[in-house]
């Protein structure tokens, strides 16, 4: 995905992340082209899910692959924070 990100960005990707970036925080110096997957609209929908945070360890474990990549915050600028 990442040697297919730096090559092909459908016009979908920038939209969303024009629309959705401001909201978000990117802590950890997460490198652009992992940033660039969490707003490509082809795998947006199956990449992120919010659950409550008492919930996500039981959550991932439950799902082979997943992993938390971040959090959220009840109030601020941006609300979510992305760590890969």
């Amino acid at each position: 995905a990442l040697a297919l990100a730096e090559r092909f960005q459908p016009g979908g990707l920038l939209s969303n992340r024009r629309e959705f970036e401001p909201l978000v925080e990117n802590a950890g110096g997460s490198e652009e082209m992992l940033r660039v997957l969490a707003y490509d609209p082809q795998t947006s929908g199956g990449l992120l899910l919010l659950a409550p945070e008492a919930e996500a360890d039981a959550l991932v474990s439950g799902i082979e692959g997943a992993r938390v990549v971040g959090r959220t915050r009840p109030k601020g600028l941006r609300p979510l924070v992305f760590r890969a």
